[in-house]
């Protein structure tokens, strides 16, 4: 949003965030220029206690990554 206000000359931003914003009219596609566009990649990272108990962890990660993507 800074580069959209003018506050800033460029930026980085993930790309499914600034398709987001666009999709929301929260900025205007015609005042933004790409120089650059990566691949999608995740924007969250997941992490657990040390401790927690392995066969959790496996749970966990098993159903995170069974979910179907673009069903968050």
């Amino acid at each position: 949003m800074g580069v959209a206000n003018k506050d800033y000359e460029a930026a980085s931003i993930a790309n499914s965030v600034l398709t987001r914003m666009i999709d929301r009219g929260v900025v205007d596609k015609s005042k933004i220029r790409t120089i650059y566009r990566s691949q999608t990649f995740p924007t969250t990272g997941y992490g657990h206690a040390h401790n927690l108990d392995p066969t959790l962890v496996a749970k966990i990660k098993k159903g995170i990554l069974l979910f179907p993507m673009g069903r968050f």
